[in-house]
């Protein structure tokens, strides 16, 4: 059987053994690239990964195909053109498209052998090649390095404790730098050259590139105010104008201004402080983003109003931002309910926060159940689509709150039935029921305060006494508030929307309106139609009260049975456990051009 030659060991034999030849063995072939094609795709190989130097005569072989190659007379051409025939490179096809056993089951084994080092790496004093493993390194399949590479991001977000949202992007940068692995194998940073280079670097690199931009191009600018971690006022300024450089458009930071107080003056002179400072020209700003409070967009006295009138009387009036009418339609949608749930929020976040064996107790309460918990989040006044989230978390945990506040009903006993359905409800074993009857008692001696007594009773009259009611108005919000929180989602983007904002208002207006006007008084209806639509009286316009869309409580509301709750309003509407009430609110109605708001009587 032929032996493989090595480069370094062999090669004095390697002459003697092809002297005479018309082309003797070159070990320069095998630094060789060429180029095939394996299927569709083009591809680059050396001829090291196929061919290797046999002990005979004017002869190589191809460790793919198995089989012997003579040289002599044709040299390096030989060796290519076999790589190139369509026999090899169909075994070499095949052979990229079998799969591989897992790393773990390849050993120390190794798929090719090297064919040796340079002479010229010999040791002059002794004599010696310099060690060198006599096989390549076992291969492992690309499923078992993807698998590999997941593990090394999990774990250093893990150990960093970052953000699970950072692991998209962490994968980004590292492909980002992959691409260059002579500048990775060159990187290195400690803290304070990261600073440094953040502050003095990237930081004023960014900065003069977005000047130097908007110095010469149109742009528009996006502005609020928000209280930083140390509880300053921090007015932060945005710019988007199309880039020349990039050739689209961007979003860039511009500034960021801390301010005394949120007045209309002081949010002007600072921003006229930024335009000065950079030497921007006021003719270039087109438009300014803002909230719709008075500082901001007052009819009198507001930032817009002076800016138009003292530096840029040529810019556009673009509305306030939509996502804060929509927050504001939000409200005024909500508030016949007079914060019923809103408040039961804030008392149940209250409640286990400042209590940690409340919030483990409710933890193992979650588990006992079978149901995932989650930590009672903090409603956001200011921003009331939040409500619709906490109302989603609400509802999954709704059976687990009713057990817990079970503990602080005074006379529970005529409650226990409920506490038993959900157990039976939810298959709970015979020692998960007597753990949570452990658990319920423990609470029950608990010491409180005053505070803690009042908000423990407010929660049980909204959790166990009115439990129809709380339901009624969850499920309600969940149904109809889903429509705007996905309109806000999709403008709550970096990316320019503009183009599209009027059509989705549109589709956004029809939506809502189909809850509860009947489909011709819609369909076919241009926007000016809709505006003009009466809301404010019954013209037999709206659907019947079955019809109405009040998403999943519709199917209890049909039953109409009386309530077993205490202190029921007659014309309330509660959605419990079988119970359902006559409910009495009103429609909001906003539309898609400016945001106006219409209170239609009870249907």
């Amino acid at each position: 059987m032929e032996r493989i030659l090595d480069r370094a060991k062999d090669s004095e034999f390697i002459k003697k053994l092809d002297a005479g030849l018309d082309n003797v063995w070159r070990w320069q072939w095998m630094e060789e690239k060429i180029e095939i094609y394996i299927g569709s795709s083009l591809k680059s190989f050396y001829l090291s990964e196929w061919i290797r130097k046999i002990d005979e005569r004017g002869l190589a072989k191809c460790l793919i195909c198995k089989c012997p190659l003579g040289y002599g007379k044709r040299g390096k051409i030989a060796l290519t053109g076999h790589c190139k025939s369509k026999n090899h490179t169909e075994r070499v096809k095949s052979l990229s498209k079998q799969p591989t056993l897992p790393a773990a089951c390849h050993g120390e084994k190794a798929t090719t052998e090297a064919y040796g080092i340079h002479p010229m790496f010999r040791n002059k004093k002794t004599g010696e090649l310099p060690k060198q493993q006599v096989g390549l390194k076992p291969l492992v399949p690309l499923d078992d390095r993807i698998h590999n590479a997941e593990a090394m991001v999990l774990g250093f977000v893990a150990e960093h404790s970052l953000s699970l949202t950072m692991v998209p992007e962490i994968i980004k940068l590292t492909k980002e730098l992959s691409k260059d692995k002579k500048a990775v194998d060159g990187l290195s940073m400690d803290r304070t050259s990261a600073s440094y280079k953040l502050t003095y670097g990237l930081k004023k690199t960014i900065h003069e590139t977005t000047i130097n931009e908007i110095r010469h191009s149109p742009f528009s600018l996006n502005i609020d105010e928000s209280t930083s971690n140390n509880n300053k006022h921090i007015l932060a300024v945005l710019v988007n104008y199309f880039s020349q450089s990039k050739q689209k458009v961007v979003c860039e930071h511009l500034a960021a201004v801390e301010v005394v107080k949120v007045d209309t003056n002081s949010v002007y002179l600072a921003l006229e402080h930024i335009f000065e400072e950079n030497d921007i020209p006021w003719k270039n700003l087109v438009s300014i983003l803002m909230d719709s409070c008075a500082v901001m967009r007052g009819s009198k006295n507001g930032l817009e109003k002076r800016i138009r009138e003292e530096k840029a009387p040529h810019m556009l009036d673009i509305d306030g931002d939509v996502c804060h009418h929509l927050h504001n339609a939000t409200k005024k949608f909500c508030s016949p309910f007079m914060y019923w749930v809103e408040g039961l929020f804030g008392q149940i976040h209250t409640d286990h926060k400042w209590s940690v064996d409340l919030r483990q107790y409710l933890e193992e309460i979650c588990q006992l159940l079978g149901m995932r918990f989650s930590v009672p989040e903090k409603f956001i006044s200011h921003r009331w689509l939040s409500c619709y989230d906490l109302s989603l978390s609400t509802l999954q945990m709704w059976d687990a709150y009713v057990v817990f506040y079970y503990a602080f009903v005074k006379d529970n006993e005529d409650y226990k039935p409920v506490i038993e359905e959900i157990f039976k409800r939810r298959n709970v074993s015979e020692n998960a029921r007597k753990r949570i009857i452990t658990i319920l008692a423990t609470m029950g001696k608990k010491k409180m305060t005053e505070d803690g007594i009042k908000r423990k009773k407010l929660i049980v009259e909204r959790v166990l006494y009115q439990e129809q009611k709380t339901l009624l108005i969850l499920h309600f919000y969940v149904a109809v508030l889903s429509i705007l929180k996905s309109y806000v989602k999709l403008f709550q983007s970096k990316e320019p929307l503009v183009h599209i904002i009027h059509d989705k208002q549109e589709q956004l207006f029809k939506d809502f309106l189909s809850c509860y006007v009947k489909p011709e008084a819609v369909l076919g209806k241009n926007v000016q139609h809709l505006k003009e639509m009466t809301l404010d009286s019954d013209n037999g316009q709206f659907l019947d009260e079955c019809d109405m869309f009040v998403g999943k409580g519709k199917s209890i509301i049909k039953n109409e049975r009386k309530s077993k709750c205490s202190g029921v309003s007659e014309n309330a509407c509660y959605i419990g456990r079988g119970n359902t009430y006559k409910f009495e609110t009103s429609i909001v109605i906003f539309s898609p051009i400016t945001v106006g708001l219409v209170d239609s009587p009870g249907t």
